[in-house]
């Protein structure tokens, strides 16, 4: 049975669920997690911590399948991961892109969460956004890898600025700040 995938509350549940596991797998690298704050953003690591696991979870059953790097239709762009979930006897899908944020200075210059809300380039959301604009079942959602925790006050307030100036795809923040060490955050925002 194959559903659209849209809007499922069991599908949301279930990615977060996901994520708070893999909060098990990078509580294990605390060492790699401070060296990425100190010295660069390395996206790719974060995709290869998370592939293995997702094995484990689909080898398990909590998951059907999952696929990286799929074109969703001829003319998109890559998403880096899509998951197939069971959702009340559906198929359900989530697309998923990754980033990684790297919260302090760079050659001089501080990076704050705000540059990554409004940067148009690789750096920010919204080229990630825009890919997820042409695909027109599943559900979309954005998990940040931030090395260091921004804060409540700090997250929230980048959210809610980036849905005041970009009122279409808004987004919504599944994880919450207060329940991460200082050391990292898992932002995960779903694309409404």
């Amino acid at each position: 049975m194959e559903g659209n995938g849209s809007g499922g509350l069991n599908v949301i549940n279930h990615i977060i669920n996901l994520v708070n596991c893999f909060r098990k797998v990078l509580e294990l690298h605390n060492e790699h997690l401070d060296c990425f704050y100190r010295y660069s953003q390395v996206e790719g690591w974060l995709k290869g911590e998370l592939l293995p696991f997702l094995e484990e979870k689909k080898n398990a059953g909590t998951i059907i399948n999952f696929d990286t790097e799929v074109r969703p239709n001829t003319s998109g762009q890559r998403v880096d991961i899509c998951l197939e979930i069971l959702n009340g006897g559906f198929r359900s899908y989530a697309w998923i892109e990754l980033k990684q944020w790297r919260i302090s200075y760079e050659k001089g210059n501080k990076l704050l969460l705000s540059y990554y809300f409004s940067d148009p380039g690789s750096a920010g959301i919204k080229p990630e956004i825009k890919k997820f604009e042409k695909i027109n079942s599943g559900n979309k959602y954005i998990l940040i890898l931030m090395t260091r925790n921004p804060g409540k006050a700090e997250w929230l307030k980048n959210v809610n600025k980036f849905n005041k100036k970009t009122p279409h795809p808004c987004i919504k923040a599944l994880t919450r700040p207060e329940e991460y060490p200082d050391r990292y955050f898992l932002g995960l925002l779903e694309i409404l």
